[in-house]
Protein backbone atom coordinates (compact mmCIF):
# COMPACT_ATOMS: atom_id res chain seq x y z
CA UNK A 1 0.00 0.00 0.00
CA UNK A 2 1.42 3.52 -0.59
CA UNK A 3 1.25 5.67 2.19
CA UNK A 4 0.63 9.32 0.02
CA UNK A 5 -2.45 7.44 -2.13
CA UNK A 6 -4.57 10.58 -0.96
CA UNK A 7 -2.29 13.05 -1.94
CA UNK A 8 -3.70 13.73 -6.21
CA UNK A 9 -1.62 16.30 -7.22
CA UNK A 10 1.96 14.16 -6.47
CA UNK A 11 -0.09 11.69 -9.11
CA UNK A 12 -0.98 14.16 -11.49
CA UNK A 13 3.08 15.43 -11.45
CA UNK A 14 3.87 12.08 -12.14
CA UNK A 15 1.97 11.20 -14.82
CA UNK A 16 2.77 14.55 -16.72
CA UNK A 17 6.54 13.89 -15.70
CA UNK A 18 5.82 10.34 -16.94
CA UNK A 19 4.35 11.61 -19.97
CA UNK A 20 7.05 13.80 -20.34
CA UNK A 21 9.83 11.39 -20.48
CA UNK A 22 7.75 9.06 -22.44
CA UNK A 23 7.46 11.44 -25.01
CA UNK A 24 11.14 12.24 -25.37
CA UNK A 25 11.89 7.95 -25.30
CA UNK A 26 13.84 8.62 -22.23
CA UNK A 27 13.48 7.21 -18.41
CA UNK A 28 16.33 6.86 -16.31
CA UNK A 29 15.50 4.56 -13.52
CA UNK A 30 18.32 6.17 -11.82
CA UNK A 31 16.88 9.14 -11.01
CA UNK A 32 13.62 7.82 -9.74
CA UNK A 33 13.96 6.66 -6.02
CA UNK A 34 11.97 3.55 -5.34
CA UNK A 35 9.32 5.63 -3.66
CA UNK A 36 8.68 7.10 -7.26
CA UNK A 37 8.83 4.01 -9.03
CA UNK A 38 6.17 2.18 -6.88
CA UNK A 39 4.10 5.09 -7.54
CA UNK A 40 4.58 4.92 -11.21
CA UNK A 41 3.86 1.49 -11.23
CA UNK A 42 0.85 1.72 -9.17
CA UNK A 43 -0.85 4.60 -11.26
CA UNK A 44 -0.05 2.34 -14.47
CA UNK A 45 -1.56 -0.71 -13.25
CA UNK A 46 -4.79 1.83 -12.58
CA UNK A 47 -4.44 3.44 -15.37
CA UNK A 48 -4.95 0.02 -17.16
CA UNK A 49 -7.61 -0.82 -15.33
CA UNK A 50 -9.16 2.09 -16.27
CA UNK A 51 -8.62 1.25 -19.58
CA UNK A 52 -10.14 -2.03 -19.67
CA UNK A 53 -12.78 -0.73 -18.14
CA UNK A 54 -13.09 1.73 -20.94
CA UNK A 55 -13.28 -1.07 -23.32
CA UNK A 56 -15.37 -3.03 -21.25
CA UNK A 57 -18.14 -0.11 -21.65
CA UNK A 58 -17.28 0.46 -25.25
CA UNK A 59 -18.07 -2.98 -25.92
CA UNK A 60 -21.53 -2.94 -24.14
CA UNK A 61 -22.34 0.38 -25.60
CA UNK A 62 -21.34 -1.50 -29.12
CA UNK A 63 -23.59 -4.59 -28.82
CA UNK A 64 -26.69 -1.74 -27.51
CA UNK A 65 -25.80 -0.27 -30.47
CA UNK A 66 -25.64 -3.27 -32.90
CA UNK A 67 -29.32 -4.07 -30.93
CA UNK A 68 -30.80 -1.03 -31.60
CA UNK A 69 -29.85 -0.66 -34.97
CA UNK A 70 -31.32 -4.54 -35.57
CA UNK A 71 -34.35 -3.57 -33.54
CA UNK A 72 -34.75 -0.37 -36.13
CA UNK A 73 -33.94 -2.32 -39.31
CA UNK A 74 -37.03 -5.18 -38.47
CA UNK A 75 -39.46 -1.93 -37.65
CA UNK A 76 -38.47 -0.60 -40.50
CA UNK A 77 -38.23 -3.79 -42.50
CA UNK A 78 -41.13 -5.32 -41.29
CA UNK A 79 -43.54 -2.26 -40.30
CA UNK A 80 -47.59 -2.78 -41.49
CA UNK A 81 -46.53 -0.05 -44.32
CA UNK A 82 -44.28 0.49 -46.51
CA UNK A 83 -41.67 2.79 -46.45
CA UNK A 84 -39.81 4.77 -49.22
CA UNK A 85 -37.05 7.06 -49.55
CA UNK A 86 -37.37 9.50 -52.63
CA UNK A 87 -35.05 11.56 -54.51
CA UNK A 88 -35.77 15.01 -56.08
CA UNK A 89 -35.17 13.33 -59.58
CA UNK A 90 -38.58 10.97 -58.27
CA UNK A 91 -36.23 7.61 -58.26
CA UNK A 92 -36.32 5.43 -54.90
CA UNK A 93 -33.16 5.17 -53.11
CA UNK A 94 -34.43 3.73 -50.02
CA UNK A 95 -37.35 0.87 -49.52
CA UNK A 96 -38.25 -1.18 -46.67
CA UNK A 97 -39.51 -4.82 -47.20
CA UNK A 98 -43.53 -4.50 -46.77
CA UNK A 99 -43.36 -1.88 -49.49
CA UNK A 100 -41.36 -4.52 -51.82
CA UNK A 101 -43.47 -7.44 -50.71
CA UNK A 102 -46.43 -4.94 -51.54
CA UNK A 103 -45.06 -5.06 -55.21
CA UNK A 104 -44.06 -8.22 -55.56
CA UNK A 105 -40.18 -7.15 -56.21
CA UNK A 106 -36.81 -7.16 -54.56
CA UNK A 107 -34.92 -4.19 -52.99
CA UNK A 108 -32.34 -4.56 -55.32
CA UNK A 109 -35.00 -4.35 -58.36
CA UNK A 110 -36.89 -1.86 -56.50
CA UNK A 111 -33.97 0.78 -56.08
CA UNK A 112 -32.92 3.54 -58.55
CA UNK A 113 -36.18 2.88 -60.33
CA UNK A 114 -39.23 5.83 -60.24
CA UNK A 115 -42.23 5.39 -58.54
CA UNK A 116 -44.28 6.41 -61.50
CA UNK A 117 -43.27 3.34 -63.19
CA UNK A 118 -45.15 1.30 -60.56
CA UNK A 119 -48.65 3.54 -60.80
CA UNK A 120 -51.51 2.76 -62.84
CA UNK A 121 -51.94 4.49 -66.21
CA UNK A 122 -55.27 5.84 -64.77
CA UNK A 123 -53.81 7.44 -61.66
CA UNK A 124 -50.63 9.02 -63.34
CA UNK A 125 -52.26 12.39 -63.90
CA UNK A 126 -53.53 12.49 -60.33
CA UNK A 127 -50.15 11.53 -59.05
CA UNK A 128 -48.57 14.09 -61.19
CA UNK A 129 -50.58 16.67 -60.05
CA UNK A 130 -50.26 15.49 -56.40
CA UNK A 131 -46.58 15.58 -56.84
CA UNK A 132 -46.36 19.36 -58.27
CA UNK A 133 -47.83 20.26 -54.86
CA UNK A 134 -45.54 21.73 -52.01
CA UNK A 135 -44.55 19.46 -49.44
CA UNK A 136 -42.83 20.35 -46.00
CA UNK A 137 -42.07 18.54 -43.20
CA UNK A 138 -44.51 19.03 -40.91
CA UNK A 139 -47.70 18.60 -42.94
CA UNK A 140 -47.75 15.39 -44.44
CA UNK A 141 -49.80 15.82 -48.09
CA UNK A 142 -51.81 12.79 -48.98
CA UNK A 143 -53.46 11.06 -51.86
CA UNK A 144 -55.38 7.70 -52.86
CA UNK A 145 -53.85 5.51 -55.90
CA UNK A 146 -53.31 2.56 -57.61
CA UNK A 147 -50.10 1.02 -57.73
CA UNK A 148 -49.14 -1.99 -59.93
CA UNK A 149 -47.67 -5.08 -59.34
CA UNK A 150 -44.82 -6.96 -60.78
CA UNK A 151 -47.51 -9.54 -62.23
CA UNK A 152 -49.82 -6.49 -63.47
CA UNK A 153 -52.24 -6.81 -60.80
CA UNK A 154 -53.41 -4.18 -59.04
CA UNK A 155 -54.41 -2.31 -55.35
CA UNK A 156 -55.59 0.79 -53.85
CA UNK A 157 -52.84 2.60 -51.88
CA UNK A 158 -52.80 5.70 -49.34
CA UNK A 159 -49.23 7.65 -49.92
CA UNK A 160 -47.99 10.39 -47.09
CA UNK A 161 -45.63 12.22 -47.92
CA UNK A 162 -43.10 14.63 -46.53
CA UNK A 163 -40.33 16.33 -47.88
CA UNK A 164 -36.95 16.81 -45.70
CA UNK A 165 -33.16 17.54 -46.10
CA UNK A 166 -30.90 14.40 -46.77
CA UNK A 167 -28.89 13.78 -43.99
CA UNK A 168 -25.51 14.53 -44.77
CA UNK A 169 -26.13 16.50 -48.28
CA UNK A 170 -27.95 19.43 -49.23
CA UNK A 171 -30.17 17.73 -51.59
CA UNK A 172 -34.14 16.99 -50.25
CA UNK A 173 -35.67 13.86 -50.38
CA UNK A 174 -38.82 12.42 -50.64
CA UNK A 175 -40.53 10.38 -47.15
CA UNK A 176 -43.34 7.78 -47.90
CA UNK A 177 -45.39 6.03 -45.97
CA UNK A 178 -47.46 3.55 -48.10
CA UNK A 179 -50.68 1.61 -46.69
CA UNK A 180 -52.39 -0.72 -48.79
CA UNK A 181 -56.10 0.34 -48.59
CA UNK A 182 -58.00 -2.07 -51.07
CA UNK A 183 -59.97 -3.55 -48.86
CA UNK A 184 -61.45 -0.40 -47.01
CA UNK A 185 -61.76 1.24 -50.94
CA UNK A 186 -63.46 -2.20 -51.55
CA UNK A 187 -65.88 -1.56 -47.97
CA UNK A 188 -66.26 1.99 -48.98
CA UNK A 189 -67.15 1.04 -53.07
CA UNK A 190 -70.08 -1.37 -51.39
CA UNK A 191 -71.37 1.21 -48.99
CA UNK A 192 -71.57 3.83 -51.84
CA UNK A 193 -73.11 1.14 -54.25
CA UNK A 194 -75.06 0.17 -51.28
CA UNK A 195 -75.96 3.58 -50.49
CA UNK A 196 -77.29 3.94 -53.80
CA UNK A 197 -79.45 0.98 -54.17
CA UNK A 198 -80.52 1.90 -50.59
CA UNK A 199 -81.50 5.66 -52.02
CA UNK A 200 -83.21 4.67 -55.39
CA UNK A 201 -84.86 2.17 -52.98
CA UNK A 202 -86.09 4.66 -50.75
CA UNK A 203 -86.98 7.03 -53.57
CA UNK A 204 -88.77 3.93 -55.45
CA UNK A 205 -90.24 3.26 -51.50
CA UNK A 206 -91.96 7.38 -51.56
CA UNK A 207 -92.87 6.70 -55.30
CA UNK A 208 -94.99 3.61 -54.19
CA UNK A 209 -96.30 5.25 -50.88
CA UNK A 210 -97.23 8.59 -52.74
CA UNK A 211 -99.05 6.20 -55.37
CA UNK A 212 -100.91 3.89 -52.71
CA UNK A 213 -101.73 7.15 -50.49
CA UNK A 214 -103.10 8.82 -54.32
CA UNK A 215 -105.14 5.52 -54.56
CA UNK A 216 -106.30 5.56 -51.20
CA UNK A 217 -107.56 9.12 -51.43
CA UNK A 218 -109.27 7.75 -55.02
CA UNK A 219 -110.74 4.91 -53.15
CA UNK A 220 -112.25 7.12 -50.35
CA UNK A 221 -113.56 10.45 -52.89
CA UNK A 222 -114.72 7.28 -55.37
CA UNK A 223 -116.57 5.86 -52.52
CA UNK A 224 -118.23 9.01 -51.10
CA UNK A 225 -118.31 9.89 -55.01
CA UNK A 226 -120.86 7.37 -55.38
CA UNK A 227 -123.15 7.85 -52.50
CA UNK A 228 -123.83 11.40 -53.77
CA UNK A 229 -124.13 10.00 -56.86
CA UNK A 230 -126.68 7.35 -55.78
CA UNK A 231 -128.43 10.63 -53.51
CA UNK A 232 -128.14 12.69 -56.99
CA UNK A 233 -130.21 10.44 -58.89
CA UNK A 234 -133.42 10.64 -56.33
CA UNK A 235 -132.72 14.06 -56.93
CA UNK A 236 -132.65 13.79 -60.47
CA UNK A 237 -135.50 11.18 -61.06
CA UNK A 238 -137.63 13.91 -59.02
CA UNK A 239 -136.65 16.58 -60.80
CA UNK A 240 -137.00 15.05 -64.63
CA UNK A 241 -140.17 12.96 -64.11
CA UNK A 242 -141.95 15.80 -63.02
CA UNK A 243 -140.30 17.77 -66.09
CA UNK A 244 -141.93 14.93 -68.54
CA UNK A 245 -144.92 14.60 -66.70
CA UNK A 246 -145.43 18.21 -67.69
CA UNK A 247 -144.65 17.97 -70.77
CA UNK A 248 -147.01 15.18 -71.39
CA UNK A 249 -150.28 17.54 -70.08
CA UNK A 250 -152.07 18.46 -72.86
CA UNK A 251 -152.93 22.32 -71.78
CA UNK A 252 -148.77 22.95 -70.95
CA UNK A 253 -148.10 26.10 -72.42
CA UNK A 254 -145.37 26.00 -75.21
CA UNK A 255 -143.06 28.26 -73.89
CA UNK A 256 -143.40 25.96 -70.68
CA UNK A 257 -142.83 23.03 -72.54
CA UNK A 258 -139.33 24.93 -74.15
CA UNK A 259 -138.44 25.28 -70.73
CA UNK A 260 -139.24 22.05 -69.39
CA UNK A 261 -136.95 20.78 -72.47
CA UNK A 262 -134.02 23.12 -70.82
CA UNK A 263 -134.89 21.46 -67.47
CA UNK A 264 -134.67 17.94 -69.04
CA UNK A 265 -131.43 19.24 -70.65
CA UNK A 266 -129.82 19.93 -67.95
CA UNK A 267 -131.04 17.00 -66.10
CA UNK A 268 -129.19 14.67 -68.99
CA UNK A 269 -126.11 16.86 -68.34
CA UNK A 270 -126.37 15.82 -64.59
CA UNK A 271 -126.88 12.31 -65.63
CA UNK A 272 -123.33 12.60 -67.65
CA UNK A 273 -122.25 14.39 -64.68
CA UNK A 274 -123.43 11.41 -62.48
CA UNK A 275 -122.03 8.88 -65.14
CA UNK A 276 -118.81 10.53 -64.16
CA UNK A 277 -118.58 10.22 -61.14
CA UNK A 278 -119.57 6.46 -61.44
CA UNK A 279 -116.95 5.88 -64.06
CA UNK A 280 -114.10 7.58 -61.76
CA UNK A 281 -115.07 5.39 -59.03
CA UNK A 282 -115.12 2.11 -61.26
CA UNK A 283 -118.91 1.70 -60.76
CA UNK A 284 -120.45 2.65 -64.08
CA UNK A 285 -122.40 -0.45 -65.12
CA UNK A 286 -120.66 -1.30 -68.44
CA UNK A 287 -122.18 -2.91 -71.42
CA UNK A 288 -119.08 -3.92 -73.19
CA UNK A 289 -119.23 -5.58 -76.87
CA UNK A 290 -117.14 -6.59 -79.37
CA UNK A 291 -115.64 -3.24 -81.02
CA UNK A 292 -113.78 -2.93 -84.63
CA UNK A 293 -111.45 -0.11 -82.89
CA UNK A 294 -110.93 1.44 -86.95
CA UNK A 295 -114.68 2.09 -87.27
CA UNK A 296 -115.44 2.61 -83.99
CA UNK A 297 -112.76 5.46 -84.03
CA UNK A 298 -114.07 7.06 -87.67
CA UNK A 299 -116.85 7.60 -86.22
CA UNK A 300 -115.61 9.04 -83.01
CA UNK A 301 -113.09 11.76 -85.21
CA UNK A 302 -116.67 12.36 -87.32
CA UNK A 303 -118.71 13.17 -84.30
CA UNK A 304 -115.28 15.09 -82.95
CA UNK A 305 -115.04 17.11 -86.17
CA UNK A 306 -118.40 19.01 -85.38
CA UNK A 307 -116.79 20.77 -82.07
CA UNK A 308 -112.93 20.80 -82.95
CA UNK A 309 -112.46 23.88 -84.37
CA UNK A 310 -111.19 24.56 -88.08
CA UNK A 311 -107.79 25.97 -87.09
CA UNK A 312 -107.03 22.59 -85.30
CA UNK A 313 -106.28 19.49 -87.93
CA UNK A 314 -107.84 16.27 -86.96
CA UNK A 315 -106.96 13.15 -88.43
CA UNK A 316 -106.92 9.40 -87.79
CA UNK A 317 -104.03 7.09 -88.97
CA UNK A 318 -104.33 3.04 -88.36
CA UNK A 319 -101.54 0.76 -89.01
CA UNK A 320 -102.16 -2.32 -91.04
CA UNK A 321 -104.00 -4.77 -89.23
CA UNK A 322 -106.47 -5.54 -87.04
CA UNK A 323 -108.17 -4.25 -84.29
CA UNK A 324 -110.81 -5.90 -82.69
CA UNK A 325 -111.40 -5.16 -78.72
CA UNK A 326 -114.02 -5.82 -76.39
CA UNK A 327 -114.95 -2.21 -75.06
CA UNK A 328 -118.04 -0.16 -73.82
CA UNK A 329 -118.57 1.87 -77.22
CA UNK A 330 -120.64 4.93 -74.78
CA UNK A 331 -117.59 4.28 -72.39
CA UNK A 332 -115.22 4.56 -74.84
CA UNK A 333 -116.50 7.55 -76.90
CA UNK A 334 -116.35 9.83 -74.08
CA UNK A 335 -113.26 8.72 -72.91
CA UNK A 336 -111.52 10.09 -76.64
CA UNK A 337 -113.68 12.91 -76.31
CA UNK A 338 -112.55 14.10 -72.95
CA UNK A 339 -108.83 13.58 -74.58
CA UNK A 340 -109.37 15.23 -77.52
CA UNK A 341 -111.51 18.35 -75.80
CA UNK A 342 -108.44 18.52 -73.73
CA UNK A 343 -106.43 18.76 -76.33
CA UNK A 344 -108.46 21.07 -78.27
CA UNK A 345 -107.99 23.48 -74.89
CA UNK A 346 -104.59 23.60 -75.19
CA UNK A 347 -104.22 24.60 -78.58
CA UNK A 348 -106.34 28.10 -78.74
CA UNK A 349 -104.28 28.85 -81.57
CA UNK A 350 -104.56 25.92 -83.60
CA UNK A 351 -102.70 22.85 -84.18
CA UNK A 352 -102.91 18.96 -85.14
CA UNK A 353 -104.67 16.28 -83.23
CA UNK A 354 -103.66 13.35 -84.32
CA UNK A 355 -105.21 10.06 -83.62
CA UNK A 356 -103.10 6.77 -84.18
CA UNK A 357 -104.22 3.13 -83.84
CA UNK A 358 -100.78 0.46 -83.80
CA UNK A 359 -100.57 -3.11 -82.64
CA UNK A 360 -97.95 -2.89 -80.39
CA UNK A 361 -95.26 -6.15 -78.45
CA UNK A 362 -94.19 -4.05 -75.28
CA UNK A 363 -91.54 -6.24 -73.17
CA UNK A 364 -90.54 -3.79 -70.57
CA UNK A 365 -89.58 -0.08 -69.75
CA UNK A 366 -92.96 1.30 -69.51
CA UNK A 367 -95.01 1.81 -67.00
CA UNK A 368 -98.87 2.73 -66.79
CA UNK A 369 -99.88 6.04 -64.69
CA UNK A 370 -102.96 4.41 -62.89
CA UNK A 371 -101.71 1.02 -62.13
CA UNK A 372 -97.90 2.17 -61.48
CA UNK A 373 -97.18 -1.42 -63.27
CA UNK A 374 -94.74 -2.27 -65.97
CA UNK A 375 -96.61 -2.85 -69.14
CA UNK A 376 -95.97 -6.20 -70.88
CA UNK A 377 -96.93 -8.24 -73.65
CA UNK A 378 -99.54 -7.76 -77.12
CA UNK A 379 -101.56 -4.38 -77.34
CA UNK A 380 -103.97 -2.22 -78.96
CA UNK A 381 -102.53 1.09 -78.93
CA UNK A 382 -104.40 3.87 -79.24
CA UNK A 383 -102.59 7.10 -79.26
CA UNK A 384 -103.75 10.97 -79.14
CA UNK A 385 -101.59 13.11 -79.46
CA UNK A 386 -101.50 17.52 -79.94
CA UNK A 387 -99.17 19.80 -80.86
CA UNK A 388 -100.76 22.33 -77.43
CA UNK A 389 -98.84 23.97 -75.14
CA UNK A 390 -97.91 21.01 -72.86
CA UNK A 391 -98.18 20.01 -69.14
CA UNK A 392 -95.46 21.82 -66.87
CA UNK A 393 -93.70 18.68 -65.10
CA UNK A 394 -95.17 20.48 -61.56
CA UNK A 395 -98.67 19.66 -62.84
CA UNK A 396 -98.48 16.67 -64.69
CA UNK A 397 -98.24 13.82 -61.46
CA UNK A 398 -101.69 15.21 -60.40
CA UNK A 399 -104.01 15.82 -63.80
CA UNK A 400 -105.54 12.09 -63.33
CA UNK A 401 -107.13 13.28 -59.49
CA UNK A 402 -110.69 14.06 -59.30
CA UNK A 403 -111.74 17.90 -59.57
CA UNK A 404 -107.78 18.65 -60.45
CA UNK A 405 -108.27 21.40 -62.98
CA UNK A 406 -106.03 24.33 -64.36
CA UNK A 407 -108.85 25.53 -66.06
CA UNK A 408 -110.76 29.04 -64.98
CA UNK A 409 -113.65 28.21 -62.48
CA UNK A 410 -116.74 27.02 -64.68
CA UNK A 411 -115.03 25.55 -67.68
CA UNK A 412 -114.53 22.33 -66.47
CA UNK A 413 -115.37 19.83 -63.64
CA UNK A 414 -111.89 18.30 -63.05
CA UNK A 415 -113.38 15.03 -63.91
CA UNK A 416 -112.38 14.27 -67.24
CA UNK A 417 -109.00 12.45 -67.14
CA UNK A 418 -110.35 10.98 -63.28
CA UNK A 419 -112.97 9.30 -65.92
CA UNK A 420 -110.73 8.13 -68.24
CA UNK A 421 -108.51 6.28 -65.89
CA UNK A 422 -111.47 4.85 -64.41
CA UNK A 423 -112.52 3.87 -68.00
CA UNK A 424 -109.42 2.38 -69.25
CA UNK A 425 -108.89 0.49 -65.77
CA UNK A 426 -112.52 -1.31 -65.68
CA UNK A 427 -111.49 -2.30 -69.66
CA UNK A 428 -108.54 -3.89 -68.18
CA UNK A 429 -106.62 -1.36 -70.04
CA UNK A 430 -103.44 0.46 -69.27
CA UNK A 431 -102.61 4.23 -69.88
CA UNK A 432 -99.84 6.58 -70.32
CA UNK A 433 -98.65 9.99 -70.97
CA UNK A 434 -95.78 11.86 -72.00
CA UNK A 435 -95.81 15.83 -72.08
CA UNK A 436 -93.50 18.58 -72.51
CA UNK A 437 -94.41 22.57 -71.55
CA UNK A 438 -94.43 24.08 -74.79
CA UNK A 439 -94.22 21.21 -77.04
CA UNK A 440 -97.37 18.91 -76.19
CA UNK A 441 -98.85 16.23 -75.11
CA UNK A 442 -99.50 12.63 -76.20
CA UNK A 443 -101.78 9.73 -74.16
CA UNK A 444 -101.71 6.39 -74.93
CA UNK A 445 -104.66 3.84 -74.48
CA UNK A 446 -103.62 0.18 -73.96
CA UNK A 447 -106.32 -1.76 -74.80
CA UNK A 448 -106.23 -5.86 -75.12
CA UNK A 449 -106.94 -7.62 -78.07
CA UNK A 450 -110.05 -10.15 -79.08
CA UNK A 451 -107.66 -12.48 -80.31
CA UNK A 452 -111.04 -14.36 -82.03
CA UNK A 453 -113.65 -12.40 -83.73
CA UNK A 454 -117.35 -13.11 -82.02
CA UNK A 455 -120.88 -12.13 -83.00
CA UNK A 456 -121.23 -8.15 -83.02
CA UNK A 457 -124.64 -7.41 -80.84
CA UNK A 458 -127.07 -5.97 -82.91
CA UNK A 459 -127.33 -2.05 -81.80
CA UNK A 460 -130.80 -1.51 -79.68
CA UNK A 461 -133.38 0.33 -82.16
CA UNK A 462 -135.02 2.91 -80.31
CA UNK A 463 -138.60 2.20 -78.86
CA UNK A 464 -141.25 4.05 -78.40
CA UNK A 465 -143.29 4.30 -74.49
CA UNK A 466 -144.92 1.26 -73.98
CA UNK A 467 -148.38 1.92 -72.33
CA UNK A 468 -150.02 -0.59 -69.72
CA UNK A 469 -153.63 -2.07 -69.20
CA UNK A 470 -154.11 -1.21 -66.28
CA UNK A 471 -152.24 -3.27 -64.24
CA UNK A 472 -151.93 -3.05 -60.47
CA UNK A 473 -148.52 -1.84 -59.78
CA UNK A 474 -147.17 -2.37 -56.10
CA UNK A 475 -144.55 1.17 -55.65
CA UNK A 476 -142.22 0.75 -52.50
CA UNK A 477 -139.73 4.12 -52.34
CA UNK A 478 -138.82 6.05 -49.33
CA UNK A 479 -138.17 9.26 -50.79
CA UNK A 480 -141.48 10.63 -51.17
CA UNK A 481 -140.72 13.12 -53.97
CA UNK A 482 -139.31 10.23 -55.78
CA UNK A 483 -142.56 8.35 -55.05
CA UNK A 484 -144.50 10.97 -56.27
CA UNK A 485 -142.84 11.51 -59.76
CA UNK A 486 -142.82 7.65 -60.27
CA UNK A 487 -146.18 7.25 -59.03
CA UNK A 488 -147.03 10.11 -61.55
CA UNK A 489 -144.96 8.08 -64.55
CA UNK A 490 -146.78 4.79 -63.54
CA UNK A 491 -150.02 6.56 -64.28
CA UNK A 492 -149.54 8.37 -66.90
CA UNK A 493 -148.32 4.74 -68.56
CA UNK A 494 -152.19 3.53 -67.56
CA UNK A 495 -151.49 1.58 -64.46
CA UNK A 496 -153.11 1.05 -61.26
CA UNK A 497 -150.32 2.32 -58.66
CA UNK A 498 -150.31 1.30 -55.11
CA UNK A 499 -147.76 3.25 -52.81
CA UNK A 500 -145.60 2.20 -50.03
CA UNK A 501 -142.55 4.40 -48.13
CA UNK A 502 -141.27 1.19 -46.42
CA UNK A 503 -140.86 -2.43 -45.89
CA UNK A 504 -143.61 -2.82 -43.53
CA UNK A 505 -145.80 -0.79 -45.56
CA UNK A 506 -145.56 -2.93 -48.22
CA UNK A 507 -145.58 -5.81 -47.00
CA UNK A 508 -149.34 -4.84 -45.11
CA UNK A 509 -150.58 -3.60 -48.93
CA UNK A 510 -149.11 -6.70 -50.30
CA UNK A 511 -150.85 -8.91 -48.09
CA UNK A 512 -154.01 -7.31 -48.69
CA UNK A 513 -154.24 -7.12 -52.28
CA UNK A 514 -152.04 -9.91 -53.49
CA UNK A 515 -154.50 -11.05 -55.63
CA UNK A 516 -154.43 -7.90 -57.79
CA UNK A 517 -150.71 -7.01 -57.74
CA UNK A 518 -149.68 -7.75 -61.05
CA UNK A 519 -145.53 -6.26 -60.44
CA UNK A 520 -143.55 -4.87 -57.35
CA UNK A 521 -141.26 -1.74 -58.54
CA UNK A 522 -139.19 -1.33 -55.33
CA UNK A 523 -136.12 1.05 -54.13
CA UNK A 524 -133.00 -1.29 -53.64
CA UNK A 525 -131.93 1.26 -50.63
CA UNK A 526 -134.40 1.99 -48.12
CA UNK A 527 -133.85 2.65 -44.11
CA UNK A 528 -136.13 0.18 -42.83
CA UNK A 529 -135.86 -2.87 -44.72
CA UNK A 530 -133.77 -3.28 -48.10
CA UNK A 531 -135.38 -4.03 -51.59
CA UNK A 532 -133.99 -7.37 -51.45
CA UNK A 533 -134.94 -8.30 -47.63
CA UNK A 534 -138.41 -7.51 -48.98
CA UNK A 535 -137.96 -9.14 -51.98
CA UNK A 536 -136.83 -12.39 -49.95
CA UNK A 537 -140.06 -12.20 -47.86
CA UNK A 538 -142.45 -11.68 -50.93
CA UNK A 539 -140.82 -14.69 -52.89
CA UNK A 540 -141.56 -16.86 -50.06
CA UNK A 541 -145.14 -16.09 -49.54
CA UNK A 542 -145.65 -16.16 -53.97
CA UNK A 543 -142.81 -17.83 -55.78
CA UNK A 544 -144.07 -16.27 -59.26
CA UNK A 545 -143.57 -13.30 -58.02
CA UNK A 546 -143.03 -10.82 -60.35
CA UNK A 547 -140.37 -8.01 -58.96
CA UNK A 548 -138.39 -4.92 -60.39
CA UNK A 549 -135.50 -3.03 -58.04
CA UNK A 550 -134.99 0.95 -58.61
CA UNK A 551 -131.79 2.03 -57.33
CA UNK A 552 -129.62 5.07 -57.78
CA UNK A 553 -126.35 3.13 -57.43
CA UNK A 554 -125.07 0.88 -60.02
CA UNK A 555 -125.72 -2.52 -58.96
CA UNK A 556 -123.36 -4.38 -61.29
CA UNK A 557 -122.43 -8.00 -60.49
CA UNK A 558 -125.17 -7.70 -57.71
CA UNK A 559 -127.57 -6.63 -60.05
CA UNK A 560 -127.01 -10.28 -61.95
CA UNK A 561 -127.18 -11.99 -58.81
CA UNK A 562 -130.74 -10.78 -57.95
CA UNK A 563 -131.68 -11.97 -61.79
CA UNK A 564 -130.23 -14.96 -60.61
CA UNK A 565 -132.31 -15.26 -57.87
CA UNK A 566 -135.57 -14.00 -59.26
CA UNK A 567 -135.32 -10.37 -59.49
CA UNK A 568 -137.48 -9.90 -63.21
CA UNK A 569 -135.04 -6.79 -64.05
CA UNK A 570 -133.69 -3.95 -62.12
CA UNK A 571 -133.80 0.09 -63.42
CA UNK A 572 -131.18 2.54 -62.91
CA UNK A 573 -132.22 6.47 -61.27
CA UNK A 574 -132.67 8.84 -62.89
CA UNK A 575 -135.96 6.67 -63.97
CA UNK A 576 -137.13 8.32 -67.67
CA UNK A 577 -140.29 7.87 -68.52
CA UNK A 578 -139.29 6.07 -71.73
CA UNK A 579 -137.10 3.55 -69.68
CA UNK A 580 -139.72 3.12 -67.05
CA UNK A 581 -142.26 2.27 -69.39
CA UNK A 582 -139.82 -0.58 -71.20
CA UNK A 583 -138.92 -2.06 -68.31
CA UNK A 584 -142.15 -2.22 -66.59
CA UNK A 585 -143.68 -3.88 -70.18
CA UNK A 586 -140.77 -6.43 -70.56
CA UNK A 587 -141.12 -7.44 -67.08
CA UNK A 588 -144.86 -7.61 -66.83
CA UNK A 589 -144.52 -9.99 -70.12
CA UNK A 590 -142.48 -12.78 -68.56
Amino acid sequence: MFEDTNKPDQFTDLRRQAETMARDQWLDPTVLSADDIRRLIHELQVHQIELELQNEELRRAQAALEASRDRYSDLYDFAPVGYLTLNEKGLIIEANLTITAMLGLTRDSLLNRALTSFIAKEDQEQYYLYHQQPFDAQTPRTCEIRLERADHSQFYALIEAIKIRHKGSRTQVYQMVISNITERKLADLALRESNQRLEQTLTKLKESQAKLMQQERLAAVGQLAAGIAHDFNNILTTMMGFAELLQTYPDTPELVRVNLGHILTAGQRAVRLVQQILDFSHKSIRRPQPLDLVTFTQEVVNFLSHTIPENVHLSLNAEPGTYLVEADPAQLQQLLTNLAVNARDAMPGGGDLQILLARVKIKNGIYCVGCNQAIGGEWVRLTITDTGSGIPSTILPHIFEPFFSTKKTGEGSGLGLAQAIGIVEQHVGHITVDSQEGRGTTFAIFLPPLTAPQDHAAPAETKPVLSGHGETILLVEDEPLVLEATRGMLAYLGYQVLTAHNGAEALALYSRHRHEIALILSDMVMPDMEGVVLFDILKGQTPALKMVMMSGYPLGQRGAKLLRQGVVNWIQKPTLLADLSQVISQALAR
